[in-house]
């Protein structure tokens, strides 16, 4: 699983992340897991050893300097299969009283 995000102009300062994976099968949760902020962009490495489900509700939040979440998103009903690459469309939606 691929993951990368572009939080465009956005006035929120972001400057860490973390996704956590829920499976809609009963299967372990993942996460939160570290993702890297640069340049405006929001990026994991390859996520290995995601089981195969069609129903991942992927959810990603983003914090500010002093720990705040600022943004986040969520998609509810990603598909992982075996042997393929699957990438994550989030959009993010960042709350407002906590960016300056």
């Amino acid at each position: 699983m691929k993951l990368r995000i572009s939080m465009g102009e956005d006035p929120c300062p972001v400057v860490t992340a973390t996704v956590t994976l829920r499976s809609g099968d009963g299967r372990p949760t993942m996460g939160p897991l570290s993702l890297n902020v640069r340049d405006g962009v929001i990026e994991g490495v390859t996520l290995p050893y995601v089981y195969e489900s069609s129903a991942w509700w992927v959810q990603v939040h983003a914090y500010d300097s002093n720990g705040n979440n600022v943004c986040s998103g969520d998609d509810p009903g990603t598909g992982v299969h075996e042997g393929r690459t699957t990438f994550v469309f989030i959009k993010m939606h960042c709350a407002f009283p906590n960016c300056p």
